[in-house]
């Protein structure tokens, strides 16, 4: 038996009719998103599309598939560039996605309890949008954060394995632009220490979580984009850390593309096998046509592209 998890990378404003056939035709046990609603952080909130995918989320869950969503530093853009708005738009965000968001509590979601990581993430170690964090979720700073993540996983079932699902990926998985976290944006960043921009608070709960005992099967995010800037190729989406665990990226962005007239729309694949000792089986990267049609598959676990 399998278990089938559908992992919708940042959204970036690219979320339609088209979108929503797409995961019914595919019809997963689970389907996740990892943040980033809004199209352009500088002009629009993304409250629009939050509510839509919001309603989705609870027509999807009233059918009896789980539904999990956390946000990403999108939601929080409009907050750090017009501080005159207040923090209205991440509340808002925030009450739209709490009963899915594993941020707030663990999920329990087929063979594993979904833990959720910071929300809001913009990377790295650097603690930006303090004021919010501190005024909307209560969030101190990154050792704060990360004790509340370790408390997330404390609340999780001791007999299943626990899968984090956060907006940004964790820290030391590499410092290359390419790397699944890597910092594409600044030049000579890895040379500055500032190339690996995952985050250690996130890092800090999965070495927890393995402290007492308990398996991570994978991390699914978004954040950093499949396509490097200034021209450096594509990055690495999907990785193996030293300890068995399966990261994975999901933001292939535009994740709404056009070919010959037809818009196909980006997903990632999760599946889990559900015997005594539940294990990734596979991660695949899936383009759909708007009717729902497989249009396009890539493995990228157990042959994990480099």
């Amino acid at each position: 038996m399998v278990f089938t998890i559908l992992v919708v990378g940042d959204v970036h404003g690219f979320w339609d009719d088209g979108s929503e056939s797409s995961v019914r035709a595919l019809n997963p046990d689970a389907l996740f998103f990892v943040g980033d609603f809004a199209e352009d952080e500088a002009t629009t909130s993304g409250v629009e599309v939050v509510e839509t995918v919001a309603k989705f989320a609870a027509v999807e869950s009233d059918s009896g598939r789980a539904v999990c969503a956390v946000l990403g530093n999108h939601e929080a853009m409009q907050y750090s560039l017009k501080p005159k708005v207040g923090p209205a738009v991440p509340i808002q965000t925030r009450e739209l996605l709490r009963p899915y968001n594993p941020c707030e509590q663990p999920r329990q979601v087929g063979p594993v309890s979904i833990v959720g990581g910071r929300p809001l993430s913009w990377g790295g170690g650097d603690w930006f949008f303090s004021h919010m964090y501190q005024g909307v979720y209560g969030i101190r700073d990154l050792a704060h954060s990360a004790e509340l993540i370790r408390g997330r996983v404390d609340d999780t079932d001791e007999q299943r394995p626990i899968a984090f699902l956060s907006h940004n990926g964790a820290a030391g998985l590499g410092s290359a632009p390419g790397d699944i976290c890597g910092n594409d944006y600044e030049h000579d960043a890895a040379a500055n220490g500032r190339g690996d921009r995952g985050d250690p608070d996130l890092t800090n709960a999965i070495e927890y979580a393995r402290s007492r005992g308990r398996r991570v099967l994978f991390v699914a995010h978004g954040h950093f984009h499949d396509r490097l800037q200034r021209g450096q190729g594509l990055r690495k989406m999907c990785v193996v850390d030293d300890a068995g665990t399966v990261h994975v990226n999901a933001a292939y962005v535009p994740r709404i593309r056009v070919e010959n007239g037809e818009r196909l729309h980006n997903f990632t694949r999760i599946v889990l096998t559900t015997d005594k000792e539940p294990a990734v089986e596979s991660v695949s990267v899936l383009w759909t046509a708007s009717s729902g049609k497989l249009i396009e598959t890539k493995n990228v676990y157990p042959a994990v592209v480099s």
